[in-house]
């Protein structure tokens, strides 16, 4: 495993030398951000430094409650869920809103995750070509024959390559 030796950031801090971050998932910089770091010390000293258990559990702190009721007022929308990993939302999402019988057209440059949600769920699974979205009405017309529902998923910005949805 590489070491960095430096905080998350558009540069970071490898062997000694400063390189130009192209690698991290910290897309909008929050990772190394002070405001950032002062609250989670904050957070720290009232909530110490984990939850101690999965949410389900008794692990659901103020903190989460709050984000969520920030984004859905930000998003306005009636609710918000957290997750603590894109692979968990992706598992959450697809799983929770299709079930047997149901269509995701995911395209082919999607995370994995989708990819493995897609199959836990129980759905028909059918694959559009990258941002194509002639190749994705193709995939809508054959799913309009189908029964159940039909979701399209993809991501905004693709972890593969950088690309972006249109």
């Amino acid at each position: 495993m590489r070491e960095i030796e430096s905080a998350q950031a558009t540069r970071i801090t490898f062997g000694g030398r400063e390189f130009i971050n192209f690698s991290s998932n910290d897309y909008l910089g929050l990772a190394a951000h002070p405001a950032i770091g002062r609250a989670a010390c904050e957070a720290v000293e009232q909530f110490g430094v984990g939850s101690g258990a999965s949410r389900l559990i008794c692990g659901s702190l103020q903190p989460h409650h709050e984000l969520e009721a920030a984004l859905a007022k930000w998003f306005d929308t009636g609710a918000a869920l957290v997750f603590s990993t894109g692979f968990a939302a992706a598992q959450g999402m697809l799983t929770s809103l299709l079930g047997q019988g149901d269509v995701v057209i995911i395209d082919k440059k999607a995370h994995a995750s989708m990819i493995d949600a897609a199959r836990l769920s129980g759905v028909t699974m059918r694959t559009f070509r990258h941002n194509d979205l002639e190749n994705l009405e193709k995939v809508l017309q054959w799913a309009a024959d189908r029964r159940g529902r039909v979701l399209v998923a993809t991501e905004t910005v693709f972890s593969m390559d950088g690309s972006r949805a249109p």
